[in-house]
């Protein structure tokens, strides 16, 4: 009998994480509130957040400016931390997307990875010297 309360309680736990908002550090604690479904792991993750939903921001200012982005990843020292209104993007490394105020659909990878991209969208890059973009139709080296 015991074996199974302590998987349903494990499930419950686990379920209701799933749908809350979660902060892990006394910084964070607070700035995971507003918007639905945003993990906070660090000093200064989504401290602006207001609407923005469904993010994830791991490491020190990641996603620091974030307002109303959605489904941004950013883990990382600064990674995504000028983000405000972006959405499905994906920054993982130091200063990783750094700048990137309102562009979608990127994914960087390294440090300095797209760190100068502002608005640009559909781009991908695995250290700060290569840039793919990316589109539908094809998939072409810049």
């Amino acid at each position: 009998m015991r074996p199974i309360l302590s998987s349903v309680l494990r499930l419950s736990i686990v379920s209701s994480l799933a749908v809350a908002s979660l902060a892990v550090n006394s910084a964070a604690r607070a700035d995971c509130v507003p918007g639905s479904g945003n993990t906070c792991f660090g000093a200064n993750v989504l401290i602006s957040n207001t609407t923005g939903a469904r993010n994830t921001g791991i490491g020190e200012n990641a996603l620091q400016f974030n307002t109303a982005g959605i489904d941004n990843t950013a883990v990382g020292f600064y990674a995504l931390d000028e983000n405000t209104t972006g959405i499905d993007n994906t920054a993982i490394g130091t200063w990783a997307l750094h700048t990137n105020t309102n562009g979608g659909a990127n994914t960087a990878i390294g440090r300095n990875a797209l760190a100068n991209s502002t608005t640009g969208s559909n781009n991908a890059t695995r250290n700060s010297l290569t840039m793919v973009a990316v589109s539908p139709a094809c998939v072409e080296t810049l």
